[in-house]
């Protein structure tokens, strides 16, 4: 599951059409309501971002707009994450 199946599943809770061209994610109804035919119709991985250069957490940590970032893969098994670090301080390096 991710944030960007909410909108398709409200869609399909209310009756309208999710425009594939428009929207790429899936409605969480059918998993909810045990009427997915084989659970190999779900997807097979998760992607997530994060980024937050706009927040007060960069100031308090005194990095740079481009060191805010972080990206996460996720399947059944296994869990990638990547931040953008940046630089090291000496402080930070044990």
């Amino acid at each position: 599951m991710s944030c960007i199946d909410v909108v398709p599943t409200v869609l399909d809770a209310l009756g309208l059409t999710a425009y594939r061209e428009r929207i790429e994610a899936a409605s969480l109804l059918p998993l909810t309501r045990g009427t997915l035919a084989d659970s190999g119709d779900w997807r097979d991985y998760v992607v997530s971002e994060l980024d937050y250069s706009f927040r007060g957490a960069r100031l308090a940590l005194g990095r740079a707009p481009h060191e805010c970032r972080g990206w996460m893969v996720r399947d059944a098994r296994y869990k990638y994450v990547h931040r953008a670090l940046g630089r090291l301080s000496s402080a930070t390096v044990r």
